[in-house]
């Protein structure tokens, strides 16, 4: 086995936040400003995804105006390690499958999908644990509407464990996370006003992330790297049929060639600008060699860019000549679309840690839904001191000591799921025992009408709503095997150092 630097070791807080992406994330419930000409705001549900590469926001849009909720892709994606172009080729997502606009509702550009493709594109990368609240099914039909003066109409509520009726406001829902959402019985709704304040924090709020260079280099990824798939995945289409393939390559071809395909070169100018700005050091050197070589250095601005991307070859210009052999010109034409792809995933790659965190900052949310809020008392336990490198023998040590430690966490976790397990079924039993024994009681004397109307809450959904952490509170058990378990990592770790 390869040695490992004692550097890469996990620290009590990075083990913590291993054992907490196992549960599900969070919800939030955020409002943006939507791109319609009324600045009309477009209520969401967000959910932040926790990766070693830094916090990825998934937002889910609330309006009612689709019949089914959309959710967007690229931070899934993200937080799968994966490149925009990856996730698209590898699930074969063509033009039809999302939408990078939704008519002005959306706040920004996206692959905004429908919610059952979010979940089946969530399980596959293993997502679906952490976005089992985001993508709940029995919520699809969760709907919130700005109606201007009269507020933000909801046909859902934020459980009252987390807000209560008497305190239930748009601020207060937009400040707290919580782990589910409630329906309201059908024709219900709860409206929350939104003040003349707020409205226009939202407004300014989206102003600023409009003009960001973050948020440019994400609306630019998008929009690439849909681009470019899509013309590859019409390319392979035409040239894989069996009838009539030469007619619908020419075609193909014709529509194409006056086409710029990103990323030009001066795309790939613009993304340098957007990734690597110029740091207050390098301003500095810049400056002492003058005004002249300060001005020729500065980056370009969006005009100056606009007027570059005349002077781009269109794709015609780069394909032979239409005298040449079919089959040489659509091998020429996927070489070109081949460099393109690599060139967007690349860029991609390298834009990850400046993608995190791109719409929403966690840091400030002030009552974010935190491992602290549900998980039993710990300390919190500052980075550890890290000595040199030891010797040889001691490292191999050291990492099989670190791999005995992972294989017991993989053991402890699954027992405590099967424990949790037993002991919510067992609540579930012992919840609706009771009611089936009096209802066999009084069923020859009563029999209640059916209702039409879906159950506000039952208490077996209740019983399964529970989360891991929450039972902990009513299983002292459970919370004895929890802290023995972190006095066992600690003990561990600080005999290893």
């Amino acid at each position: 086995m390869a040695s490992m630097s004692s550097s890469s070791l996990p620290s009590s807080t990075e083990l913590w936040q291993l054992l907490e992406a196992r549960r599900p994330s969070p919800l939030r419930f955020a409002l943006h400003l939507s791109r319609r000409p009324n600045a009309a705001l477009c209520p969401c549900l967000q959910t932040h995804l926790l990766t070693r590469t830094g916090s990825f926001t998934v937002t889910r849009i609330l309006d009612p105006e689709h019949r089914v909720p959309y959710i967007s892709l690229s931070p899934l994606f993200h937080a799968a390690g994966l490149t925009l172009v990856q996730g698209l080729l590898h699930f074969d997502l063509g033009s039809s499958s999302f939408d990078l606009s939704l008519a002005g509702l959306e706040p920004w550009d996206d692959l905004w999908a429908s919610l059952p493709l979010a979940r089946s594109i969530a399980s596959s990368l293993k997502l679906d644990t952490a976005l089992a609240a985001m993508l709940d099914a029995r919520t699809s039909a969760a709907w919130s509407l700005d109606e201007r003066e009269r507020g933000v109409s909801h046909n859902w509520r934020v459980p009252q464990q987390w807000v209560d009726a008497a305190g239930y406001s748009t601020d207060a829902i937009t400040r707290v996370a919580f782990e589910r959402v409630e329906m309201l019985r059908r024709g219900q709704q709860v409206a929350t006003l939104v003040s003349g304040e707020m409205r226009e924090r939202i407004v300014e709020q989206a102003r600023e992330r409009r003009g960001s260079a973050v948020f440019g280099l994400h609306q630019r990824l998008v929009r690439w790297s849909a681009h470019v798939v899509a013309v590859w995945q019409d390319v392979q289409a035409a040239a894989g049929e069996q009838e009539g393939r030469e007619e619908k390559v020419w075609g193909l071809l014709e529509d194409l060639r006056n086409a710029v395909l990103p990323p030009t070169s001066t795309d790939v100018l613009e993304w340098l600008q957007l990734v690597s700005p110029p740091t207050d050091g390098a301003s500095t050197a810049t400056e002492r060699l003058g005004s002249g070589a300060s001005s020729l250095l500065a980056p370009l601005t969006l005009a100056e860019l606009s007027a570059q991307r005349t002077t781009e070859p269109a794709l015609g210009q780069l394909l032979p000549t239409p005298t040449q052999d079919l089959d040489e010109i659509v091998a020429q034409l996927e070489s070109i679309l081949r460099s393109k792809l690599a060139s967007l995933h690349h860029m991609n790659l390298v834009s990850l840690p400046h993608l995190a965190s791109l719409h929403d900052d966690v840091s400030k949310e002030p009552e974010h839904l935190n491992a602290q809020q549900h998980a039993p008392s710990t300390p919190s336990y500052p980075a550890l001191t890290r000595q040199p490198e030891p010797a040889s023998a001691t490292a191999a040590n050291r990492d099989n000591e670190v791999a005995q430690l992972s294989a017991k966490v993989d053991q402890i976790m699954g027992k405590l799921d099967r424990l949790l397990a037993s002991e919510t079924a067992r609540q579930a039993a012992s919840a609706s025992k009771p009611v089936f024994e009096k209802q066999r009681q009084l069923d020859d004397t009563l029999r209640p009408p059916i209702s039409t109307e879906p159950p506000l809450a039952v208490p077996t959904a209740e019983v399964n709503l529970l989360s891991p952490l929450h039972t902990f509170e009513t299983s002292p058990s459970l919370l004895v095997i929890v802290l023995c378990v972190v006095l066992a990592f600690i003990a561990i770790k600080s005999t290893s150092e």
